[in-house]
């Protein structure tokens, strides 16, 4: 069931960095897609269940949607993530960043 606008942004956001890549043992007893949150320690919790079988489902200039399916408690479930940039990013101009033999190209 498709939960409302009004209901999603009840949640808290969940800030991370999303990576995937193929795993090759995951409960769907083969290699998959998988994403994930990446965990700067191995010790820390989780904060999402990893999606298998992820799929983009949509892009935008500064977001999108992957979708996947999710293993709770034993049972999976159709589940879809909206990525985007926080509002709190600070991002610093190029033209401070250090130079380089490329920077002749741009």
């Amino acid at each position: 069931m498709k939960r409302s606008q009004r209901d999603r942004d009840a949640y808290p956001r969940v800030y991370g960095d999303v990576q995937i890549r193929v795993d090759q043992l995951t409960p769907l007893g083969r290699p998959t897609l998988t994403a994930y949150l990446f965990k700067a320690m191995p010790h820390f919790r989780d904060e999402l269940p990893r999606l298998y079988e992820v799929n983009l489902d949509g892009m935008a200039t500064l977001a999108f949607v992957i979708e996947g399916v999710e293993l709770v408690d034993g049972c999976f479930y159709q589940q879809a993530w909206h990525c985007k940039e926080p509002e709190h990013k600070i991002q610093v101009p190029w033209t401070l960043c250090p130079r380089s033999t490329l920077d002749e190209l741009i």
